[in-house]
């Protein structure tokens, strides 16, 4: 594949996540201008390196962040629920935050569970939730959750054994992998800090100085410390989509991803899988443990094509980079598998060659 001639800089990226799921003035803004893709990718180019700039300057590494923004295949994803009838305001938030281990690099979303029908929603709680202590609930909206990322079973031991100390905790959730529960928790809680051991990044007003840090929330306490960035970036670049099946409005968010890496941007669903026997080798010798946990080992080239093929339509896109020099757009993307009774995440590495309307498996993890 040629590289684009529109292309200035010599590497773009990583751009670890793209959000245009929940912000919308990205299309807005392709919509108001009538940008075409060109103009849309040079638009994400030029936002992420201030993104990249505006946190350097505040001490942090932008690189530094991928598992945060990433989901990992051996990071377990949990919401913690609570009662509003019991405690409410920024002070559970507040505990919570502080009970992290200060080594530990994640995203943290919370909010009410709103956004679904009452008796959708008792349902889903009565499936998917362990209870600690049940509510007396006069209704699902009286429940917040806070979701933690990139958990390993140490971690989330600990962290269950301190939120039992609080009265307002009833019970929590594993959305590692997809159910109707993380559906739900990815469209009704919005995303508040990304966490990078001891330094909490947060959003603040579009309004307020770069040169400014503001924890408009107050979770973060005083005795850590709490960097900000501007909302329109942090939105765009900081802030983790929690997956499931892909919407519409998800698919037009891999669209958008995509361009920032391509000035030709395309759904995945209808594109080629491309793997060579040689490739497939490779992979199924040097990967055996994931392909093995994945049902992949002794599959042919044709059987993983159309198992990853079947696939691709179901999930955002990670680690977003373009080589200018040897003309490669790339990307990861986060498949499930379900393998002898047994769930498991593969990470796919691909590249992107819209020309051919093909995207060729670079390795998996």
């Amino acid at each position: 594949m040629k590289s684009p001639s529109s292309h200035a800089s010599e590497y773009v990226g990583p751009i670890w996540t793209l959000n245009a799921r929940d912000n919308f003035l990205l299309r807005m803004t392709r919509s108001y201008f009538n940008l075409d893709s060109t103009s849309v990718r040079r638009e994400i180019e030029a936002a992420h390196r201030e993104t990249v700039d505006l946190l350097g300057r505040k001490g942090v590494k932008y690189m530094d962040l991928r598992a945060a923004l990433v989901p990992k295949g051996d990071g377990a994803e949990v919401v913690f629920v609570f009662d509003s009838e019991v405690e409410y305001g920024p002070e559970p938030f507040r505990r919570v935050l502080q009970m992290l281990d200060q080594n530990h690099t994640c995203s943290i979303l919370a909010g009410d569970l709103l956004g679904i029908p009452d008796d959708l929603a008792r349902g889903l709680l009565e499936n998917y939730v362990n209870w600690f202590r049940r509510p007396t609930l006069l209704h699902s909206s009286q429940l917040y959750g806070i979701y933690i990322n990139n958990l390993t079973s140490t971690r989330l031991d600990a962290l269950r054994r301190s939120v039992e100390s609080m009265s307002c905790y009833v019970g929590f959730s594993d959305v590692t992998y997809s159910t109707p529960f993380k559906t739900w928790m990815s469209m009704t809680l919005p995303s508040c800090y990304v966490k990078l051991r001891n330094v909490f990044i947060a959003a603040h007003s579009d309004d307020l100085s770069d040169e400014e840090n503001e924890d408009a929330r107050g979770w973060v306490g005083e005795d850590r410390r709490c960097v900000s960035i501007a909302d329109h970036y942090f939105e765009l670049f900081l802030s983790f989509k929690i997956e499931r099946q892909l919407s519409a409005g998800d698919r037009e968010d891999v669209y958008l991803s995509l361009n920032g890496i391509s000035d030709h941007p395309s759904g995945l669903s209808d594109l080629d899988i491309e793997i060579t026997p040689e490739k497939l080798e490779y992979l199924q010798r040097e990967k055996a443990a994931s392909l093995g946990r994945a049902g992949l080992l002794e599959l042919s080239v044709d059987e993983v094509r159309a198992q990853i093929s079947g696939r691709m339509g179901s999930n955002y896109v990670y680690n977003l980079r373009y080589h200018l020099e040897r003309g490669q757009s790339l990307f990861n993307i986060m498949l499930e598998f379900s393998h002898e009774d047994q769930r498991f995440k593969l990470m796919v590495a691909l590249e992107y060659l819209p020309s051919i309307r093909t995207l060729r498996i670079i390795t998996a993890f």
